[in-house]
């Protein structure tokens, strides 16, 4: 979908600016003498803003960020200087009312979330039913396990009948794409209240989360691996932090070049009082221009453009880890041009020290 007005869209180390269905982009912002300062200036802004953020540029003209978009172009507040003067002069339709701008880009970005055409309040209604069945679903199946801890459910699990197992595993995937569908709405990560006064162990929540995806219906992640152990523990939402799990170890999954061959590696790591989780994928790396945004919201690279996804995994993870008090970060390791090993590596900081077997 193009927005109706211009807008300008970091892709790497520069910034692309695009004309609107509505309004052209103004010439200035792509003569050359303006390509340098334009592109240091847009670079450095934050687009993360739940209110509309109105400012002036090096060319002066008005921008505002509003939910990770950044329009440029338009004439609103702008200082009594002479080249503001001549911009007014050159693009009369470049004018608007802030107010008024400042509604049209609210309201256009309702649409683009699809507010305006979904019912939303019917689908929260239904999702919400959904995910109630759902974790009935997922009771019942844990009742059949009978593990009477989480200590004891990685061994009731693998002997299990395959029939409860599969069960299971669809389950708690549903629950997954349900979850998303959560994420997707505005600052809900930001009102998640995940410090409920719970503990639960790292190492079990990983093994259990590597298991759901060994034990699904596509034959080709039953090499997963899981190296190292840590049985330290973590304050909050268990389900949280197994969401965070299950958005990177699907990221390995789907960026995997091979993997029947080459399969995402997972590895538990305890090192100076903290514990890190390091998931490793090869297949296309990441470019080197790309990287500062791989965290942002809607950012996909260049290197998956042919692949389908929405930008939001990676952005999701890491707020969600913030919850935790820890950290995300990509490297990179280079085999072959473009191919190579891609890690994300958890460095879990708040932890509770122990033997919580």
């Amino acid at each position: 979908m193009k927005y109706c007005y211009p807008c300008a869209k970091k892709t790497g180390k520069t910034v692309a600016f695009e004309s609107g269905s509505l309004l052209q982009i103004p010439k200035e912002y792509h003569k050359k003498g303006n390509i340098d300062k334009l592109n240091d200036f847009y670079l450095s802004l934050d687009y993360e803003t739940n209110e509309p953020k109105l400012g002036v540029d090096p060319v002066f003209f008005n921008y505002i960020v509003y939910k990770g978009i950044c329009f440029v172009g338009l004439l609103i507040d702008l200082p009594q200087r002479s080249i503001a003067n001549n911009n007014k002069k050159k693009y009369p339709r470049n004018k608007f009312d802030k107010e008024y701008i400042i509604g049209k880009i609210i309201e256009e970005q309702k649409i683009y979330d699809l507010e305006e055409y979904l019912p939303t309040k019917f689908v929260s209604q239904n999702l919400h039913e959904l995910r109630n069945l759902n974790s009935k679903i997922v009771s019942r199946v844990d009742a059949i396990l009978n593990a009477e801890s989480d200590a004891e459910w990685e061994a009731t699990f693998d002997n299990a009948d395959e029939n409860i197992k599969k069960i299971y595993v669809a389950s708690r995937l549903t629950r997954f794409i349900l979850d998303n569908f959560k994420l997707c709405s505005p600052n809900y990560i930001e009102e998640w209240n995940i410090n409920d006064g719970s503990t639960f162990v790292i190492h079990r929540s990983v093994s259990k989360i590597i298991k759901i995806y060994q034990n699904d219906f596509k034959k080709r992640n039953n090499n997963l691996t899981l190296k190292g152990q840590s049985y330290c523990q973590m304050e909050g939402k268990k389900e949280a932090f197994e969401i965070i799990l299950m958005l990177l170890i699907e990221n390995a999954i789907k960026y995997s070049n091979d993997i029947n061959s080459l399969p995402p590696k997972i590895e538990i790591i305890e090192e100076e009082g903290k514990v890190k989780i390091i998931i490793q994928s090869f297949g296309k790396t990441i470019p080197d221009e790309d990287v500062p945004n791989v965290f942002n919201r809607g950012y996909r690279s260049s290197a998956h453009s042919n692949q389908e996804g929405s930008g939001m995994g990676l952005y999701n993870a890491k707020k969600l880890l913030e919850k935790f008090d820890s950290t995300v970060d990509y490297s990179k390791q280079l085999v072959n041009n473009n191919l190579g090993w891609n890690t994300f590596t958890i460095v879990c900081n708040s932890i509770i020290k122990g033997n919580f077997k």
